[in-house]
């Protein structure tokens, strides 16, 4: 995703239905670390 732009990401997670309760945070990162963003309150049906 270029800076300032809109994209989309999909996640894909194995966990039970009890662990996958709440929200959580999702942290991403480029591979060389100059950028991350922190994406807060994810939560998953």
């Amino acid at each position: 995703m270029i800076s300032g732009g809109n994209g989309r990401v999909v996640i894909e997670a194995e966990a039970s239905a009890e662990s996958a309760r709440g929200s959580f945070s999702l942290k991403l990162w480029e591979s060389d670390g100059a950028r991350t963003v922190t994406i807060s309150n994810v939560t998953f049906p």
